[in-house]
């Protein structure tokens, strides 16, 4: 059939010209002498000029020698004869051959002009409907697929899209070498394959979505270049505009996931702030009426003393963890200020132990400090709020007959506290516990996983720095601090501190 039609097409380029000289010469040849042969020229001459533009250059090159011959035959003497008798003919003849041929040349490559221009206006406004369509609505695969049925046709090209981030998906769909692949995925550049090389024109472009590979576009005519009328232009404009449309889609969803995200960080912290305060006030009610009946209770049985006893030490308990959620919150939103002074370390850690002493009364705990502690420079209300918590995890991590150490040393640039317990260690990786709302027993123990997020919190605010450990094998485990000794003023601790709560150990 494309056989048929090329032999059609190349018959009609040859006939024709032979079929308007005819015609002309059967229409002239009775006006012969009435008519000035310079205007009969000028007949020839314009159908030459109407078959450049109907047929293009080849047909009018026929035409102009075609003209020559029948111009010759029927209307120079001697007539019916190739022959002249005025030498002078032949540049007639050789003018009009030039003209002839100059004015196909000229009018047919007006023609391609004309015809470049409006398939190029055509593709202009077939982009601009597709960018239109692509940027306005939810881009998906769908509608990547709609964009492509409407570029296609007046591309006159086969437009395929893989989606795909590397050469393993694609394979299954389209067979690349491997160095086509690296240049697409790797380099993230296009491949032009164009006759010559190949049997087809073939352009592969990568579509990228903030910087990633997330598929192929591939655009093929097995019948003409791409470059013809800017095609491939055209298509490397059309794969922007998915790379474009894509990446606004990703960008409004990760708006969203962010909107969603703050909404419900909004809501934890509404609920934090709320809980934490409406607790704390009938808590402290709480535990001041379990204290006066502890007082008044001296005449009564020993199992009542025992359950008051556990109820202010749960009440302190559940303080400490209501104190743990205020101070979260004020540091999430950025409310807590530093109110750093100098301050002798014994002290800070005396108040820690008599906050600890209120829910753990019975807990041996033993304190190991060297003599010239310097003072440093901390805020003293946060960091008793770290070392209660890292006795808190000491206490509840441990056997309640253990004991838990303290042990402050100094490298003269950093004071190092450590608390050391004599439990089973941590199971995993130490350091992950201080994420926020870690838990390294898995939810057996009470607690909200807190303590240590809200201690490294403290700890770096102070450009100080918090590290655990395990000592051995399930048998203990350490958590250290290390806050930097600045210019220290003329304060110092000098008698070794040991907390008299810890005399009896």
């Amino acid at each position: 059939m494309k056989n048929q039609q090329t032999f059609s097409g190349l018959l009609g380029v040859v006939v024709l010209p032979i079929v308007v000289a005819s015609l002309l010469s059967f229409l002239l040849t009775p006006l012969l002498g009435k008519i000035d042969l310079a205007n009969i020229v000028m007949l020839f001459l314009l159908s030459t000029f109407l078959i450049a533009i109907a047929n293009g250059r080849t047909s009018s090159s026929i035409s102009a020698i075609v003209n020559v011959g029948y111009f010759d035959y029927f209307f120079v003497s001697p007539l019916y004869s190739f022959n002249v008798d005025d030498a002078q003919y032949l540049i007639t003849f050789s003018v009009m051959i030039i003209v002839g041929l100059v004015t196909g040349q000229l009018v047919s490559g007006l023609k391609e002009k004309v015809n470049d221009i409006s398939s190029r206006a055509s593709i202009i406004n077939v982009l601009q409907n597709t960018s239109q369509t692509l940027i306005s609505r939810s881009t998906d695969l769908n509608l990547i697929e709609e964009s492509i049925s409407l570029l296609a046709g007046p591309l006159s090209v086969s437009v395929l899209f893989y989606k795909c981030k590397n050469k393993k998906e694609l394979d299954p769909q389209l067979h690349l070498h491997d160095e086509v692949a690296n240049v697409l995925f790797t380099s993230q550049k296009e491949v032009f394959q164009d006759f010559g090389q190949y049997q087809y024109s073939r352009i592969l472009m990568p579509i990228l979505v903030q910087g990633q590979v997330i598929g192929i576009l591939s655009a093929t005519d097995v019948a003409k270049s791409l470059t013809i009328f800017g095609r491939d232009e055209a298509l490397r404009t059309f794969s922007h505009l998915i790379s474009i449309a894509l990446s606004q889609q990703s960008l409004q969803q990760s708006a969203k996931s962010r909107e969603i995200e703050a909404e419900g960080e909004k809501l934890k912290t509404a609920i934090l702030t709320s809980l934490s305060h409406d607790l704390r006030t009938p808590l402290t009610t709480m535990l001041g009426l379990a204290q006066v009946l502890r007082q008044k209770s001296s005449s009564q049985t020993e199992g009542f003393n025992t359950i008051l006893d556990q109820i202010i030490q749960q009440g302190h308990r559940l303080t400490h963890k209501v104190s743990n959620l205020l101070e979260l919150v004020k540091f999430q939103h950025k409310e807590r200020t530093m109110n750093k002074a100098w301050q002798p370390i014994d002290e800070v850690l005396e108040l820690s132990l008599r906050s600890f002493r209120e829910s753990h009364p019975a807990r041996g705990v033993q304190v190991s400090m060297p003599e010239d502690v310097p003072a440093i420079c901390i805020d003293d209300v946060l960091m008793e709020r770290v070392l209660c918590n890292l006795l808190e995890n000491a206490a509840k991590f441990s056997d309640p007959d253990s004991m838990i150490q303290i042990q402050i040393q100094n490298d003269s640039r950093y004071l190092k506290i450590s608390v050391v317990d004599q439990g089973c260690g941590f199971l995993s990786d130490p350091n992950q516990f201080f994420q926020i709302f870690v838990r390294g027993d898995s939810g057996k123990k009470s607690g909200f996983g807190l303590g240590l997020f809200i201690s490294k919190t403290i700890v770096e605010a102070h450009e100080g720095t918090i590290f655990a450990e395990n000592i051995s094998p399930q048998i203990g485990a350490r958590v250290t601090i290390s806050l930097p000794i600045l210019e220290q003023p003329n304060i110092s601790s000098s008698v070794p501190f040991i907390h008299p709560l810890a005399a009896n150990q």
